[in-house]
Order: C-alpha cells, then sequence, then structure tokens
C-alpha cells in the first residue's frame, strides 16, 4: 500500500459521507500503521473532510501516537 494510488484511494474512502464511522476509524488506523510518520499530512487531510467530533478524536490520537513514537530511521 505504498503506492500513490493505494494510499489516496484509502485516505479516500475514509472521507466519504455516509460511510460509518468504525470503516472510517479502521482505514485512518491503516494509515497510520502503514505510513508512520509519514501519514501526518494524510490525518490532516481527513480531519479536515471528517468534522464528526469522534473521527476527529480517533484522529488526534493516532496523531499524537505517532509524534510520540521515536523515529529510528530504519526500514
Amino acid at each position: 500500500m505504498r503506492s500513490t494510488m493505494g494510499i489516496g484511494a484509502v485516505r479516500d474512502r475514509a472521507a466519504r459521507p455516509g460511510w460509518p464511522f468504525a470503516e472510517k476509524r479502521k482505514l485512518a488506523r491503516v494509515l497510520a500503521r502503514t505510513l508512520e510518520a509519514d501519514a501526518l499530512p494524510h490525518l490532516g487531510n481527513l480531519a479536515n473532510r471528517n468534522p464528526v467530533p469522534g473521527m476527529r478524536r480517533e484522529i488526534d490520537r493516532l496523531v499524537k501516537e505517532l509524534e510520540a513514537s521515536p523515529d529510528d530511521g530504519s526500514v
């Protein structure tokens, strides 16, 4: 899922209006776990496109988790 198209597809699915919160939350977690710190811009985009308080809290939690994790530079 490191391709630009794959990342964009996951992000866009998570931003679709009318999708269940649980599905959106799973997709946001996929972005965070797959991309780690590189997911921050995508999560910011999701936060702007999903003003629902529950989604906003989940994104904020993922961002804090990513910012707190040490980046050792390993691949």
